[in-house]
């Protein structure tokens, strides 16, 4: 077959597609689509290239060669995007940060969780409750609105929703301090095992409260499992003042005595082991340590106790040492002198949660960007201690939440800082909330409920968000 002299393109020679080829002009047979002619020019200052004749024949046709519907479709199309754009810039203008709004969900659970364990009636779903029905419970709610209103409004102050009222202030308080504590210790010492008992504080708070038990607390007090409420009411109103502050507030200073005791053994024995040098792992294992041994120290207490060798009020007020049953008589002045500390150091962690950011890289780069590492770490683990002191020594001792809260807000929140630490509070408070209310309800607190639902409603939890998905975070969660 001839071939087309590309190189003069005016020769009427015949080409390989078996069409003639003519001067200007060169229609290419088989070209035609459709509804459009495809035509290739061959103009006599540039010689046609093969390469261009294989392109143009196997090329698409041209888009304005559609017709009228494809124009619609390019019109809907560039609509479409256009809509999308405008979309885009105003999620990016007016979008709410998926941290920030689970922070506020979290800040609203807690809020409707505060009001039904204040207004639901105690006990009412209990093992041995004669009435567990919905009439019962409406009866229930109408009687503890009328008594909430009666004493804010001043016509009933010796209600008993008013202790009601300030237990579960004191309740989201606690919660509070330990979430913002387990989640400082973890970021500050760099270890997803840290938590509140990390340094002995809560062991050694309850060592103080059991010295103050054998040793000064009055043989009459009634405390513990035998005495309800109502009598310790009786007991306090005979007294002088000092008298009242000694009984009611003497466990607390001797459980803050210890807690501090416990955390300036602790950190003494780790700057000896690192020669003047505190380092994480000593200062966690010191801790552990720490934590062991006043444990086997109150084991033995109690034994010795309970087997009728001492007097069996101080046995009875022992038992009722580690056990945060929440099921005292709370006032105002124990939400003032509970809440000022813990609020302080809250507010201070607060507007230095930054830093913990910083204190995420390694000491040298922290360092390098004009952070005074050890001034920091020591300075938040100082506030997180005394909230957890202050905790111990008005609830008693309380496991578990400093632990697991953390982990849960990391997962829902995030590692920041910025969120993470407000969300940790707000997380730790509605734990609480829902664990004292669970026990109350189902009247599981003379078997040491919030204890058990503590532990047990944490660890499955945790064990849940732990094993959710196979997105992984890393362990350290920094």
């Amino acid at each position: 077959m001839a071939k087309y002299d590309f190189n003069n393109p005016s020769s009427g020679s015949t080409s390989r597609f078996g069409a003639k080829r003519s001067a200007g002009n060169a229609a290419v047979p088989g070209a035609n689509t459709g509804n459009s002619k495809l035509v290739v020019q061959a103009k006599e200052d540039k010689p046609i290239e093969e390469k261009d004749v294989a392109s143009a024949l196997f090329a698409p046709p041209p888009e304005d060669d559609l017709g009228p519907q494809f124009e619609k479709k390019r019109r809907r199309r560039r609509k479409k995007d256009e809509v999308s754009v405008y979309e885009e810039q105003m999620d990016q203008r007016f979008a709410f940060d998926k941290r920030a709004r689970n922070t506020i969900i979290v800040g609203v659970s807690l809020v409707v969780m505060f009001l039904a364990a204040l207004l639901l009636p105690a006990g009412l779903f209990g093992i041995n409750s004669t009435n567990p029905t919905i009439s019962g419970l409406i009866s229930g709610v109408s009687t503890n609105t009328q008594g909430l209103l009666n004493y804010l409004s001043g016509a009933a102050p010796t209600d008993p929703m008013g202790s009601k009222l300030f237990r579960y202030i004191i309740i989201i308080i606690a919660g509070a301090a330990l979430g913002i504590s387990g989640g400082v210790y973890q970021g500050a010492l760099k270890n997803a095992l840290a938590s509140p008992t990390t340094l002995g504080v809560i062991s050694g708070g309850t060592l103080g409260a059991m010295a103050y038990v054998i040793f000064f607390m009055p043989q009459d007090l009634p405390v513990g499992s035998s005495y309800d409420a109502q009598q310790l009411l009786g007991y306090l109103e005979g007294l002088s003042p000092m008298e009242y502050f000694t009984a009611m507030y003497g466990q607390i200073g001797c459980t803050l005595l210890g807690c501090f005791v416990a955390v300036a053994f602790t950190v003494t024995v780790a700057l000896l082991a690192g020669k003047g040098k505190i380092s994480n792992p000593v200062l966690i294992i010191t801790g552990q340590v720490v934590t062991m041994v006043a444990g086997s120290v109150m084991t033995l207490i109690r034994t010795y106790y309970a087997s009728g060798e001492g007097s069996e009020v101080t046995a009875n007020a022992l038992s009722a040492v580690r056990s945060a049953s929440f099921s005292g008589i709370y006032t105002i002045l124990d939400v003032v002198l509970m809440g000022i500390p813990i609020l302080f150091a809250i507010g201070v962690i607060i507007m230095l949660r930054m830093r913990l950011n910083v204190l995420t890289f390694s000491d040298e780069e922290a360092r390098s960007m004009g952070l005074s590492t050890t001034a920091t770490r020591n300075l938040m683990v100082g506030a997180c201690t005394l909230m957890t002191a202050v905790v111990v020594a008005f609830c008693g001792s309380i496991g578990f939440v400093g632990f697991v809260v953390p982990h849960l807000t990391r997962k829902v929140i995030g590692p920041d800082f910025r969120y993470y630490i407000p969300a940790t509070a707000l997380v730790g408070a509605l734990f609480m909330v829902c664990v004292c209310f669970a026990s109350s309800f189902f009247a599981l607190e003379a078997l040491g409920g919030n204890r058990l639902l503590t532990s047990v409603i944490g660890g499955v939890a945790f064990i849940a968000i732990a094993l959710s998905g196979r997105r992984r975070t890393t362990t350290d969660g920094f």
